[in-house]
């Protein structure tokens, strides 16, 4: 029993959204005779299922802060970030008692079971922050460039336009066309449908009452990543999307599509470009 030590540990955590007060367990901590050691998430393969790259990219750099911090004993340096004291822990040595604290409240940092692997692997390009990300990706470029400055005036600040008390997500505004995009980058078929759905439905509804053409731009899931998905899936997804495209095609609009987001944004442009001409 001699060998055996104890001291308090903490449970390390991370907000990644101020709004919803929502926190993940990303680490754990031990203390020992005044000294604070700490084991952090070092594999990421759960975390790609739930954010998307940019998510993911932010949570490594986070990480690698709050190391930095800690080692100062700078444990308030963000709101993000909170130490949670959970009690005494014992064992044979500081890392094997972080080792089991770990695998035991960090299930992010759990690995996917080997045959689990090829489907959980998969990127999804969640909708939300794709709008958000290729809305500020279009004006940087919009703003930094010369050649695409003048058309900041079919990109308005506010994405929205209010019709028939309905607030409709319309970016892209010409004098006689409407444009807006969306990703459907996923293995959820019912993921699909809604994201497709909504924001082509705000584009088609705008689109009629001022009487404008629609043009919708989709980011679909590239080559390289319906490899990871079985055979039934990628013609479930692939169904998914040709109905959806057929559907609104009958309504006049025109669908452009590509499986990058660098693609999609150079699409965009030149669309923005023909409009403005």
């Amino acid at each position: 029993m001699s060998n055996i030590i104890k001291g308090e540990w903490s449970l390390v955590q991370w907000n990644p959204d101020i709004a919803t007060e929502e926190y993940l367990n990303i680490g754990v901590s031990f203390q020992h005779e005044g000294k604070n050691h700490f084991k952090m998430l070092d594999s990421f393969g759960r975390v790609h299922c739930l954010y998307d790259e940019d998510t993911v990219k932010h949570l490594q750099d986070v990480i690698d802060i709050s190391l930095s911090a800690f080692k100062s004993d700078n444990f308030n340096f963000s709101d993000q970030i909170r130490l949670i004291n959970k009690g005494l822990a014992k064992g044979q040595s500081e890392e094997k008692i972080l080792e089991r604290l770990y695998g035991r409240v960090v299930t992010l940092g759990k690995v996917h079971a080997a045959k689990e692997k090829v489907k959980n692997d998969f990127r999804y390009i969640k909708n939300e922050p794709f709008l958000k990300r290729a809305t500020a990706n279009l004006r940087k470029v919009m703003k930094s460039n010369d050649e695409y400055k003048h058309l900041l005036d079919l990109f308005p600040e506010d994405s929205y336009l209010r019709k028939n008390n309905s607030d409709l997500y319309v970016p892209m505004r010409s004098s006689s066309n409407y444009g807006s995009f969306v990703s459907v980058v996923t293995n959820n078929v019912d993921t699909i449908n809604t994201n497709y759905l909504m924001l082509a439905t705000d584009l088609l509804t705008a689109s009629q009452i001022d009487k404008k053409g629609a043009n919708f731009f989709v980011l679909r899931p590239c080559a390289d990543e319906l490899k990871k998905l079985d055979e039934g899936k990628v013609d479930e997804i692939g169904e998914t999307l040709d109905k959806l495209d057929f559907k609104f095609k009958g309504y006049e609009f025109n669908i452009e599509s590509a499986d990058s987001e660098e693609e999609l944004n150079d699409k965009m442009l030149f669309w923005l470009g023909k409009e403005a001409a």
